[in-house]
């Protein structure tokens, strides 16, 4: 069983215990687009996630894909 705090010993260091109370929630959207011509060699892929409650922040990915 762990204390609240605990030691590593390897280097000394003390360690602070887990807090698990509070909660957070996330939402997460994404597109894939490809263009208008006939060619399937191109996609673009775009995303977006936002976090709110004890986490807080928002986060967004792009991607290109290029198939030889």
């Amino acid at each position: 069983m762990l204390n609240k705090k605990d030691i590593n010993l390897s280097y000394n260091y003390e360690i602070d215990p887990t807090d698990m109370q509070g909660s957070s929630g996330s939402i997460e959207a994404g597109i894939k687009l490809k263009p208008l011509t006939n060619s399937d060699r191109l996609t673009l892929d775009l995303g977006i996630k936002g976090l709110s409650g004890k986490k807080e922040g928002v986060s967004g990915n792009v991607g290109i894909e290029w198939r030889l």
